[in-house]
């Protein structure tokens, strides 16, 4: 029975390991941006969001879609809680189709 499996093996094992790396590479991004604030996680841990903005930006397509508007949404949150605030970005690419937030500490002197 082993005999009949040997060919098959390196494939086999190649593909365990492979699989193996690529769950190991999303499990670890995943913890590291859960790491990372966010809109729900600072309000969950009782910030308060005082502003919010919403706007679209328009930019040139990038190739090979220079023809086509690039359209960028972007929403402002201003956060406090105590003499502490923080404002986050988030924003939506259109033409990458990728969304993306960031935060940043914006504390009162």
């Amino acid at each position: 029975m082993l005999a009949i499996l040997a060919p098959g093996l390196p494939r086999l094992s190649a593909c365990v390991v492979c699989g193996a790396t690529l769950l190991g590479m999303t499990f670890f991004s995943d913890l590291a941006e859960a790491n990372d604030p966010t809109v729900f996680s600072l309000t969950q841990q009782g910030w308060e969001i005082v502003f919010h903005s919403e706007r679209r930006e328009s930019y040139p397509g990038e190739a090979p879609y220079e023809a086509l508007e690039r359209v960028v949404w972007v929403t402002e949150y201003h956060l406090e809680r105590e003499n502490q605030k923080i404002v986050c970005f988030l924003s939506y690419d259109s033409q990458k189709d990728r969304q993306s937030e960031t935060c940043a500490d914006q504390s009162y002197e």
